[in-house]
C-alpha cells in the first residue's frame, strides 16, 4: 500500500509550539480525502530507531516522507540525535518508491543533493531559517491541495500564490526552526520554500493515489434533485405544519415542479437556521467564480452541522429545564457532553457530535426525563455507518478549505458540490424530525417587537409571542426565558405553551442590544474554549446569516463588543458596537456553565 510517512521531533530545550499540531493536522487532512488509496503513518517524537523500524514494515511502499522539526543544511534533529541527512537519504534509497521528501525545518536546501543522489525526484526544502507558525501554514496548505488531486508542482504553485494573496509573502517567513547550521544560507533568495526537482525528472510529476469514480460532467451546479430529496424526506415526518409539503411531494412524483415553488414550501417549515442556508445555497450569484463555490461549499457544511447541532441543543434543553438533575448525578455521559461544549467546533470535524449524541439519550433517561425527540436506533446506526464517516471526512475537509482559503478549480468544486448534496440528503432523512419543533424568539423589556422576517420564513422568529412596543416580561417566566429562542412542539403556541429554552445553543444578539431593531441576528454556539492569544476561555458564536463571521463573548469583560473577530472598529464603535445587556447575558451563561461545565 502506498504510504505517507510523517515524522516530527521536538527539542525540549527549544520547543516548537506548532510541531505536534502540524503532524496531526496533516494526518487528519490526508486521511479525510475522498477515495484515498494510501495509508498515513505519523511518528511523533521520532527517533532514529523509530525511523528505521518504519522502513522495515512489510507490504508498504513509502511514497512521501515529511519531516517537521529543527534542522540545518546537513542535519535533521530527531528525538535522540542530530541525524545526518546523507545517512537518512541512503536508508530511503533502498525503498525505491519515495517520490517526495518534505524537509520542513530551517535552511534544509543543503540536504537536497543527498536525497536526489538517493534517486528521490522531488525534495521540498528551505533556503534559510523559517518561522514555526509559517512552516505549519505552508505544510498544511500544501497537503490540502494534494488532497484535491493536484500534482506536487501544482500544489506548490498554489501555496506561493496563496501566501502572496494573503499578504503572507513567503520571503517574510522568519526563523525559529534552525539548529544553527549555516543559518545564513541563501539569505538573498526571494523564497524560503522551494520544490527542488532532480536532474532528469523535470518532465515528471507526482499525485497522491486515489480511487475515485470518473468526474461527472462539469457545468453549473443544479439543485433540482437535491430539493426533491429534501421534500421526500419530510413525507414520513408526523407534523401538521408539513401538510403542504406532503401535497407537493405527491405532485413531484407525478411531474415537474419549479424549484422556486419547492424552495418556498421548504422555507415555510425549515428552522430559520437551515432556511437561511437553503436560500443561500439556491441563490443565483450571476457569476460563478472561485469565491462562489467556496461560499457554497461552506453553506453545505453549515447545513450538515446544523442538523447535528440542533439535535444536540434539543437534548440539552430538556436536561437543563429539569434543574433538579445536575451533572454530578449523571457523571458518565456528562464527560462526553463537557468535551463537546469545551471544544472548538470551528476546527473540529462533524464527527465530534457522535459521542455526545450517543450519550444524551441515556443522560435524559438517567435524569428521569421523558425524551420528546424521535432519536433512536436509525439515527445511531447512521452515525456509526461508513456513509456518515465519509460525510464527516468530506465536510471536515471542506471546512478546512474554507478557513484556509484553499482555492478549488471549477470542475473540482462542482464535483464537491454533487458529493455534498448526496451526503446532505442522507443526513436530512435521519434528522428531518427537527422540523416538528417550532422556534420563536420571545421579546423582553425595552425591546421593540415589530420584528418580522419575510413571509417566507413562517417557522421561526417571525411569529413573536409579545407584540407590544415595550412589553413587560412574560408573567411567571424568568428573564432568560423572555430573551431566549424557545422551541415549541406545536405551531399554534401561546405564551403559556410549554417550550424548551435553546439558550445558549441558539441566541439572538439583538435582544441584548438595548435598542429598537428590526433585524434577526441569530448565532449558533461554537464552543467554550481558550482561543489563541486569549488568557481565559470565551464563548464562541458563529453567525447564522454569515457563517464566516465569528463573535466572541468574554465573560470577564464588562464592556463587550458586538464586532466579529477580526472586524475593525470604526469611529462610532463605542456608540454602535457595545453590548448593552452584558450582565444579563453573562448571568445566563453562568447558570448554564454551572450545570454543564462545572469547574
Amino acid at each position: 500500500m502506498p504510504t505517507i510517512l510523517l515524522l516530527t521531533a521536538n527539542d525540549p530545550a527549544d520547543r516548537l509550539n506548532q510541531l505536534a499540531a502540524e503532524g496531526k493536522e496533516i494526518q487528519r487532512t490526508l486521511n479525510s480525502a475522498h477515495g484515498k488509496a494510501y495509508d498515513v503513518a505519523l511518528l511523533p517524537e521520532c527517533s532514529t530507531e523509530d525511523f528505521i523500524k518504519e522502513l522495515m514494515v512489510p507490504n508498504r511502499e513509502i511514497e512521501i516522507v515529511h519531516f517537521a522539526g529543527h534542522a540545518g543544511s546537513s542535519s535533521l534533529r530527531l528525538s535522540d540525535t542530530d541525524a545526518r541527512a546523507s545517512a537518512l537519504a541512503e536508508k530511503l534509497r533502498s525503498q525505491g518508491t519515495v517520490k517526495l521528501v518534505f524537509l520542513n525545518g530551517c535552511a534544509t536546501r543543503g540536504q537536497v543533493e543527498f536525497f536526489h543522489k538517493a534517486g528521490i525526484p522531488f525534495v521540498f526544502a528551505t533556503s534559510r531559517p523559517v518561522g514555526d507558525d509559517k512552516a505549519y501554514w505552508v505544510a498544511t496548505q500544501f497537503y490540502q491541495y494534494l488532497t484535491l488531486g493536484r500534482s506536487l508542482q501544482e500544489a506548490f504553485a498554489e501555496v506561493v500564490t496563496d501566501a502572496q494573496q494573503l499578504s503572507q509573502k513567503v520571503n517574510a517567513f522568519r526563523s525559529d526552526r534552525s539548529i544553527g547550521f549555516d543559518a545564513t544560507l541563501g539569505a538573498d533568495d526571494p523564497v524560503e520554500w522551494d520544490l527542488y526537482v532532480r536532474a532528469g525528472s523535470e518532465d515528471t510529476d507526482y499525485r497522491l493515489p486515489f480511487e475515485r469514480p470518473p468526474q461527472r460532467a462539469a457545468g453549473a451546479v443544479d439543485h433540482t434533485a437535491f430539493l426533491d430529496e429534501l421534500i421526500f424526506a419530510l413525507e414520513n415526518v408526523d407534523a401538521p405544519v408539513l401538510a403542504n409539503v406532503k401535497k407537493l411531494a405527491a405532485v413531484l412524483r407525478e411531474g415537474m415542479v419549479p424549484n422556486n415553488k419547492k424552495i418556498a414550501e421548504l422555507l415555510r417549515v425549515l428552522p430559520y437556521t437551515l432556511g437561511v442556508r437553503l436560500r443561500q445555497i439556491n441563490a443565483d450569484p450571476g457569476e460563478r467564480g472561485a469565491n462562489y463555490y467556496r461560499e457554497l461549499l461552506y453553506d453545505y457544511v453549515f447545513f450538515f452541522e446544523a442538523l447535528l447541532q440542533h439535535t444536540t441543543a434539543l437534548f440539552c434543553a430538556q436536561i437543563w429545564q429539569n434543574g433538579d438533575h445536575s451533572a454530578a448525578q449523571a457523571p458518565a455521559g456528562f464527560k462526553s457532553l463537557r468535551q463537546y461544549l469545551t471544544s472548538n467546533h470551528l476546527a473540529e470535524a462533524p464527527g465530534m457530535y457522535v459521542p455526545v449524541l450517543e450519550a444524551l439519550p441515556d443522560l435524559t433517561e438517567q435524569a428521569g426525563i421523558k425524551n420528546i425527540l424521535p432519536f433512536g436506533k436509525s439515527q445511531l446506526d447512521y452515525l456509526h455507518s461508513e456513509r456518515f464517516r465519509a460525510a464527516d471526512n468530506f465536510f471536515f475537509l471542506q471546512k478546512k478549505y474554507y478557513w484556509q482559503r484553499v482555492r478549488q478549480k471549477d470542475e473540482e468544486a462542482q464535483e464537491s458540490c454533487l458529493l455534498a448534496q448526496e451526503f446532505l440528503t442522507e443526513a436530512f432523512r435521519q434528522f428531518s424530525f427537527i422540523v416538528k419543533y417550532v422556534l420563536a424568539s420571545v421579546r423582553s423589556i425595552n425591546v421593540r417587537n415589530f420584528r418580522h422576517l419575510p413571509v417566507m420564513y413562517h417557522n421561526i422568529v417571525s411569529k413573536l409571542i409579545l407584540s407590544e412596543p415595550e412589553p413587560d416580561s412574560l408573567p411567571g417566566a424568568t428573564m432568560m426565558e423572555n430573551k431566549s429562542v424557545l422551541c415549541f412542539e406545536t405551531a399554534e403556541f401561546q405564551p403559556d405553551t410549554p417550550s424548551l429554552n435553546l439558550f445558549p445553543f441558539i441566541i439572538d444578539r439583538n435582544v441584548f442590544t438595548g435598542k429598537p431593531n428590526d433585524e434577526v441576528d441569530l448565532y449558533l454556539f461554537a464552543g467554550y474554549f481558550t482561543p489563541e492569544g486569549v488568557e481565559k476561555p470565551c464563548y464562541q458564536y458563529v453567525s447564522v446569516q454569515s457563517p464566516g463571521k465569528i463573535w466572541r463573548f468574554d465573560e470577564t469583560q464588562h464592556r463587550v463588543s458586538l464586532l466579529h473577530v477580526g472586524e475593525p472598529a470604526s469611529l462610532v464603535h463605542e456608540a454602535n458596537h457595545l453590548m448593552a445587556g452584558t450582565g444579563e447575558f453573562r448571568n445566563f451563561l453562568q447558570q448554564f456553565r454551572k450545570q454543564f461545565i462545572p469547574a
